[in-house]
């Protein structure tokens, strides 16, 4: 897939992010 929209993109790295952060507070609430 040579062409991802810019939509795509913002929404891939929103998800990354809201993962990345969801897990470390999961990990300091000590779940």
């Amino acid at each position: 897939m040579p062409f991802v929209p810019s939509f795509v993109n913002g929404f891939v790295q929103i998800s990354v992010a809201y993962i990345a952060a969801l897990g470390y507070v999961i990990d300091g609430a000590g779940f």
